[in-house]
């Protein structure tokens, strides 16, 4: 794997497992969302959203589950406890569950469409859940951090794509959790990670009327996004080592984007969305700083010590 080019590596983002136990579901489900709003009628096509203790108004943080892009890879449930624990430091999580590329209707550009959709979304409902529009950032983990990063950008789509269209939404700022943001057309090494037909279902097929159809799908391509950026990655992380996660910042930053990115040591790729870990604690008070949330920072500040 780390003998790879850099954008082969940008390719391996493999997110959480499932679950491996019934055990282990009934572990999550102790940290179910405060409600779930439904944006379309597939299965996939819902928001959890976890609110904190209190009335509010609680700054808002829109987030991207991981998982290779592919249903069989991971479940959204996974990322739960990591978000209660956002909620708990009076964060209030919007988590965007959307079709992946081996579910109907996924493939592009279902799956970017959902994304889409589903942030917007918030716009609608921000006044029934009390949430602080002026305190918004977007945030995502492996997979869902290169749709965190498409997420902040697509007001940069070119008018020829489907996907082409505004947001009512402005968020101050984008974190990027481990994802690569330099997706590219090499499908022999994303299928290989991710299993066949990955790189078709999520980056779409050129066609002579589309042949820069990867400026419709690859974060990397839209630079600059016009939105602060700050990425985490971890020494230790396997699945996108921290050279991928560096690749897009220096891109970025070349591009005259505002960009910082944190190289946690010690971490894997999942301990950045772990509570138990020093590596969320950083994250954590991050996400407080940029949203302007003092509790989020100082309940950061006394997490464990462990990468």
């Amino acid at each position: 794997m780390r003998t790879r080019s850099i954008i082969g590596l940008a390719l391996a983002a493999a997110g959480l497992p499932t679950p491996a136990s019934r055990a282990a579901d009934v572990a999550t489900a102790a940290y179910a969302p405060t409600t779930t709003v439904r944006y379309g009628p597939a299965a996939e096509q819902h928001v959890d959203l976890f609110l904190p203790k209190g009335p509010g108004p609680f700054p808002v943080m829109v987030f991207l589950h991981g998982g290779c892009w592919r249903a069989s890879s991971a479940a959204a449930s996974a990322y739960w406890p990591a978000l209660a624990a956002f909620a708990a430091r009076g964060v209030a999580v919007w988590s965007v569950a959307y079709r992946r590329v081996d579910e109907p209707g996924g493939a592009y550009p279902g799956m970017f469409a959902d994304v889409a959709a589903g942030t917007d979304r918030l716009a609608s409902d921000a006044t029934r859940y009390n949430l602080d529009l002026t305190r918004l950032i977007y945030a995502g983990h492996s997979a869902g951090g290169h749709l965190a990063l498409w997420d902040a950008g697509r007001a940069r789509l070119p008018s020829a794509s489907p996907l082409a269209g505004a947001s009512p939404l402005h968020p101050r700022a984008v974190v990027n959790l481990a994802g690569p943001g330099v997706v590219s057309a090499h499908p022999q090494d994303m299928d290989k990670v991710c299993g066949a037909g990955t790189a078709a279902g999520l980056l779409g097929v050129p066609t002579a009327a589309r042949p820069d159809i990867f400026t419709d799908t690859v974060p990397a391509r839209l630079l600059p996004l016009g939105v602060r950026t700050v990425q985490f990655t971890g020494s230790a992380d396997d699945t996108v080592p921290s050279a991928a996660v560096i690749a897009y910042d220096r891109l970025a930053a070349k591009a005259g984007e505002a960009i910082e990115t944190h190289v946690e040591s010690g971490a894997s790729h999942n301990a950045l969305v772990d509570p138990r870990t020093r590596a969320f604690a950083d994250v954590a008070a991050t996400v407080g700083a940029l949203l302007g949330a003092p509790a989020a920072a100082a309940a950061a500040a006394g997490q464990p010590n462990t990468p």
